[in-house]
Formats: structure tokens, sequence, C-alpha cells
């Protein structure tokens, strides 16, 4: 069991009155640590200061929260210097957090006709509040999960915006395997990311220049919590992911004086999380690594399955590793600001897992208006599913790379002109070929793909006046054993097949249905 929401904040921002009318909405308990803590020493909290001092104060309000985090459900207020206990901030850590900020002019406004007897104000009211600011304000901002703030409006306004923090959709898929991490799903995750990099004693944030913007509001979120971090902007795309780049890291990792208790923060597509995963995993050899996908495509791929690398001239990712994220958030609000030929890009890997594992992608697929948030999370929970079983891919992680083969050798041929899904969506095509070629599937299932690639606006065809290249680039695709091809493909009951070897004939009928 444990409490549906923690209020922090500063004293007179409302929290108990707050958590009362938000308890009281969703029909369960409403509980404060101050009154926790009168019940169980049985004397005002003014008494306690008194009597007792001001540690023991603080040693029972962190035995109080931690009964009530561990055997209540309910609406949790703190008082408002809990958090200076840093065990209890690690009580926080997987609690959904609601920091109640206001301006130190309506806190004082507040406190002054407050009746309520707080021993550590004394008679300079606003000189308090700006002291209690400096010494709280960070550990507020630390564990929060969301911010809301409080002003003249009143109370109620402050119930409307906690209930619809509550009722925020945010879906977390987990990946097992020696170091699990969480996929978060949702919107508005900056406070969660801000979270989920504490402890540090310093951020690298990593990040590619689509997304300054987005990556500056975090940095700013990070220093608000007390974090020191530095940011390096990648070049767009592939051109991140040589050893130039990577270099570039290191050395400047090496002028920060970033230790291993640094954290690595990768935001933007998958060319930045794959290389910034790569400078994570080699660094100081590992360091912690948080990961923050900020296109589609990197939302349900390179961003969230723990394979990092770089290019070289031979093909993609040859040079890499595999390096777990700790966390990584999904936040969909930076959808709106992607071009279309990203979204679709993003589509190719999606529809990819609808083909190998989830029907129901498929059938989202085909509506008329698609639900972003919904395809994410299966898509997300189909890899996550494979990657936690097969995390080294020696076995079944493999089906991810379904229609790859094709679409790494295209991209390399065509000079990476062609996006990664759509890429994808020709090779999920080919090897579809191939598996009704094989018998694994029936022949009206080339059609039925063919005809949701075209509705998502993705390609079908490729000319084959270029396949002796292609077919050669192919031939450096990690799945290739004793120099021969070998491709991964599904059944109908969506079991992996491997057809290694094709003949001429198979991959004639293959290269058939993509035809232009």
């Amino acid at each position: 069991m444990s409490v549906r929401a923690v209020l922090v904040g500063m004293p007179g921002v409302g929290k108990t009155t707050v958590g009362k009318l938000v308890a009281r909405k969703l029909s369960v308990p409403a509980l404060d640590s101050d009154r926790l803590i009168v019940q169980h020493a049985g004397m005002s909290i003014a008494d306690i200061f008194t009597t007792h001092g001001v540690a023991h104060f603080r040693e029972l309000e962190h035995q109080v929260i931690r009964q009530a985090i561990e055997h209540s459900d309910g609406i949790l207020s703190l008082g408002g210097g809990a958090l200076l206990d840093s065990r209890t901030r690690d009580l926080l850590a997987d609690q959904r957090v609601v920091f109640i900020d206001a301006s130190d002019d309506l806190l004082v406004s507040r406190l002054t006709r407050s009746r309520t007897v707080r021993p550590i104000l004394g008679l300079d009211i606003r000189h308090t509040v700006r002291q209690l600011r400096a010494e709280r304000d960070a550990f507020y901002h630390q564990v929060a999960s969301d911010i809301v703030y409080s002003n003249e409006r009143g109370i109620h306004s402050v119930v409307d915006q906690v209930m619809h923090t509550l009722h925020k959709s945010r879906s977390v898929s987990s990946v097992a395997g020696a170091k699990p991490y969480d996929v978060v799903v949702g919107s508005d995750l900056v406070q969660n990311i801000v979270r989920s990099l504490h402890p540090a004693s310093k951020v690298f944030t990593i990040h590619s220049p689509h997304v300054t913007k987005f990556a500056s509001r975090i940095q700013a979120k990070l220093a608000e919590s007390g974090l020191e971090s530095f940011a390096v902007e990648l070049p767009d795309g592939e051109a991140a992911k040589t050893f130039d780049v990577l270099q570039q890291l290191w050395d400047k990792a090496g002028e920060e004086h970033f230790g291993r208790d640094g954290v690595v923060l990768a935001i933007g597509g998958g060319a930045t999380t794959d290389v910034a995963g790569f400078m994570a995993s080699t660094w100081m050899r590992g360091v912690r690594f948080v990961c923050v996908p900020t296109t589609l495509l990197g939302m349900v791929d390179a961003g969230l399955g723990g394979k990092t690398g770089i290019d070289t001239r031979h093909g993609k990712n040859l040079v890499g590793s595999f390096w777990a994220p700790s966390h990584v958030f999904c936040d969909t609000d930076v959808l709106t600001t992607l071009p279309s030929q990203e979204i679709r890009s993003g589509l190719g890997e999606i529809i990819k897992c609808g083909f190998i594992s989830d029907p129901q992608i498929v059938t989202i697929s085909l509506q008329d208006k698609l639900d972003f948030a919904e395809l994410i999370t299966r898509a997300v929970r189909v890899k996550a599913d494979v990657v936690g079983s097969d995390f080294h891919e020696t076995s079944r992680r493999a089906v991810l790379n379904y229609g790859h083969t094709l679409a790494h050798a295209i991209e390399l041929v065509e000079n990476y002109s062609w996006r990664h899904g759509q890429a994808v969506a020709v090779g999920c095509l080919f090897a579809t070929g191939l598996a009704v070629a094989a018998g694994y599937l029936p022949a009206d299932t080339i059609d039925q793909h063919r005809a949701v690639l075209t509705r998502l606006g993705l390609p079908t065809t490729y000319s084959g006046q270029k396949r002796e290249l292609v077919e050669e680039a192919m031939l450096t695709d990690k799945k290739v054993r004793d120099g021969k091809l070998r491709f991964v493909v599904v059944d109908e009951e969506y079991s992996m097949k491997f057809i290694s070897d094709p003949s001429t004939e198979m991959l004639d009928f293959a290269w058939s249905v993509i035809r232009p």
C-alpha cells in the first residue's frame, strides 16, 4: 500500500487544506505529517520544539512520514521542513509528489494572517520566508514529480490543478534484466526527468540541435533542484555518430571533471541517444545514463533498448555497446514540434511492432485519428518484453530486427538520404515477402501489410537497380553467419523464424514485392 500523492511546499502555501479537499474528491483519507506527529507525541508542535528541540522533532517527523507512506492510502501533506532530512527525501523517490509553490509575498501575507503556531517563523516573517526558501527550495524541486502554483485566486484553484495533475495519463513499462529500468510515456514529464537525475555530482546533457529549447528548460529545472550541469549540442542525425564526435564528448567530460558519480542525460533522436549512451558506457568504464528520446522513432526504438553505438564507413552501429539506461522518458508534448516526415519515420518502427507481436497496433493505425500515446505505449511494451528477456541480443531480441536487414542496407547505399522508419517500412514488406516464400505466412499478408503502410504514408517500394549493392551491404548485417544472409521473419502465430541463405528464387520473390 502507498499514498496516492504527497504534497510538499513552503509554510503557508496551503498544503493541509489542499490535501483535505483533494482527498475528499478522491474519497481517500487525508493525512498531515504535523497532525500525525502531535498524535504520536501527545503534545503540540510548539511544546515538542521547546521541550525536546528541533532534532527530536525531525526524527519524529521522519518516522510518521515513513509509516504513512508504507501503510496509508490517501493524500499526505508534509510540513515545510520535512525534506531537510535526506532519509525522508529518499522515501519519496517512487511517490507521486506535488510541489505547491507560491510567491514569497503571498506566503508572507498568509502567514501574517494565520493563527497557526509556527515556532520556526519568529517575528520577522518576511526575512524567515526568504531564509527558508533559500534553504529548502532545491529540495522541493528535487523530489517533485509535478509542480502547481498557488495565487490570489485561492485554494480551490490549487485543488483543481492538483486534481488535473493526478489524472494526467502516464504509462510505465518496466524492462527486466540485470539492470531493470522503467520507460515512462506521458505529457509534461520535465519534473520527472529532473527527479530521476538525483543524486549526482554533475549532469552531462548531450542533445540534438533541434531540441535546444527543451534541453534548456530541463537545464533550468536542474539548477533549481541544486544539480550542476553542462551541455553539448551534437550534429544532426547520423553525422553525430562518429568517432570524432565521441572524442569531443570524452574531452568535454575531462575538462568538466565529470566523475563516476555523474549522470549522462541524452535528449534527442535516435542518433543522439545512440552516441550519448555509448559515451556513458565508456567513460570511466560506465556511468549512469538517462534517456529522453524526442522523436517518435527514438521513443519506440533507439531510446529504450540499451543498444548504443556509432557508425563506420562499412555500416550503421558496427561499433557500440549494450548499456541500459536507468530511466527512459517519452514526453509526448515534444511530438507537436516534429515535422510530418519525422512522425512517419517513427510510425515505421511502431507498425513493425504490430507486424511481429501486437495486432492491436495495426488496428489503431487504420483509424482516422491516431492515438500516439497508445501507439507509443504498445510499441514500448513490445520492445520492453523482448529486451527484458534477451538484453544482449543472443536469441529472441533478433525479432526486433524484422525488416532491418534490408533497411540498414538501403540507408547505407543511399548515403542515409532515406529516414530510418521509411527504410524499415520497405524492409518489413520485403521480410513479409520472404516469409510468404518460405511458407510461414499466407500470400494475402503481403497486400494487408502494404495497405497498412500506405495508410500511414510510408513507402512500400524500392528500385531493384541497386540490388547488387544492397545485397552486398546486407552481408555486413549482425545476423549474417558464415558469410551468408540470414533474415528474421515471423509466422502467423508471431513466432520468430530465421531464413538462412535464402535461394535466389526466394530473394527474387521478395524483391518483386517491393518493386515500383
